[in-house]
């Protein structure tokens, strides 16, 4: 405390106490009330009722069976919108034969839309009950249309009636081949997973083997097509790729 004289009085001087850090305290004070109402706020949404799935939307399905999706996705019946993943809507969808991927949109208060992706269809079955083969080796009824699409290859009723893995095995290649390739596939054939083979327009048919190294298989198989126009394949009825680093003809 400091005396100061101004004539014939004296005026005491106190020291004022800075008021910045009683603000500063009441900032964080508040940040801190409000962080926990946000929490509070969260955790009631996250476990609350109130948003509930009750109703599964599924759009985007051609070939597969909308109802079986909406069937894998029952167990998310109930629970709470924001508990719900895209990982596990995924995992339960893709357990349906011929769904790739899923997304997924939440439609509050109590509804879930899930939008399919469907394996692209590979091979078709010919005549009037004709049937897909999927990438990923299921089969499955033509699309909305019932008609498969023309420009496939087709494959033997047999075939489709195969274990699934020699289905996988033909999905698999298909699905590897470059589309200056596969255009060029008219029917495909396999007894087996290691056995896959490929009948192109004009006859030539191409023992692939199992569904490794397809890469190298179909550039080797597309330089012996364009290379002078086939020159090289003329008079060929067998082109086995097997082992694609020694191709044999027949």
């Amino acid at each position: 405390m400091a005396e100061t004289s101004s004539g014939p009085g004296t005026v005491i001087d106190f020291p004022v106490r800075p008021r910045s850090g009683l603000r500063r305290w009441w900032r964080w004070l508040v940040a801190a009330v409000l962080a926990l109402v946000l929490v509070a706020g969260g955790l009631v949404l996250y476990f609350s009722p109130v948003l509930e799935v009750r109703e599964v939307r599924v759009e985007g399905t051609h070939h597969v069976d909308p109802g079986d999706v909406r069937r894998r996705l029952q167990p998310l019946s109930g629970t709470p919108l924001p508990q719900i993943s895209r990982d596990r809507v995924e995992r339960l969808a893709t357990e349906v034969p011929g769904v790739h991927e899923v997304d997924m949109v939440a439609s509050p208060p109590h509804g879930l839309e899930v939008t399919v992706h469907e394996h692209r269809p590979v091979a078709r079955t010919e005549g009037e009950t004709a049937r897909l083969l999927l990438a990923d080796g299921s089969v499955v009824e033509p699309g909305r249309d019932g008609r498969p699409p023309e420009e496939l290859p087709t494959v033997s009723d047999e075939l489709l009636q195969a274990d699934r893995p020699t289905r996988v095995a033909v999905g698999r290649v298909v699905n590897a081949l470059p589309s200056e390739v596969s255009e060029k596939v008219e029917r495909l054939r396999a007894e087996d997973p290691d056995d896959v083979r490929l009948v192109l327009d004009g006859g030539l048919t191409v023992v692939w083997g199992d569904p490794q190294e397809a890469e190298t298989k179909s550039a080797v198989l597309q330089t012996l097509l364009t290379a002078e126009d086939g020159a090289r394949l003329k008079d060929v009825d067998e082109l086995d790729l097997s082992v694609p680093e020694r191709p044999v003809t027949r």
